[in-house]
């Protein structure tokens, strides 16, 4: 899974459309232009047999707050600069973060969507509902990139964001 600002598309775009898709082995990315040469990457991915996550890949940046020894301590020293961060890691969002163990624990922020039971990945390719919540998912994970570079106290966090394509 790609982290969700990439330099690159990964897939062409037809003549005036501002989004794409990429069928991968596990997922299919719903890819937007942003700007010249920034692409928001969102994940559509099966779980189950009847919920879709709309996912935007953080690649192993969270992991700095999972594997602190004191998360909840962590979170109190960026209650003031990074409200955002503490709201989606104490479920004041209507996002999750999620990690994919079988993955190198890379992480996401995730919308989950129920579907019809066994339903077709592809049937999702176009569907405006959830081009609309891809849409505001990838909105979210801006303002959270946003507040982290400009406004978080800890120099690592902020250094930390340098990995991503954006």
């Amino acid at each position: 899974m790609r982290n969700f600002i990439d330099k690159k598309a990964g897939a062409s775009f037809l003549k005036d459309y501002s989004y794409t898709y990429a069928v991968r082995q596990s997922h299919v990315e719903l890819i937007i232009k942003v700007n010249k040469g920034v692409y928001g990457i969102i994940c559509l991915i099966p779980v189950g047999v009847d919920q879709l996550g709309i996912t935007c890949g953080w690649g192993t940046f969270f992991n700095r707050l999972n594997n602190h020894e004191n998360p909840g301590k962590l979170l109190q020293k960026l209650e003031k600069s990074c409200p955002t961060v503490c709201d989606l890691f104490t479920g004041q969002t209507p996002y999750s973060f999620i990690s994919f163990p079988d993955e190198n624990n890379i992480g996401a922020v995730s919308l989950m969507m129920n579907t019809k039971p066994n339903f077709n990945l592809l049937e999702f390719i176009g569907d405006k509902n959830v081009i609309d919540e891809a849409e505001k998912l990838f909105s979210f994970n801006c303002k959270l990139y946003n507040e982290i570079k400009e406004k978080c106290p800890f120099e690592g966090w902020r250094k930390g964001l340098l990995d991503f394509g954006g």
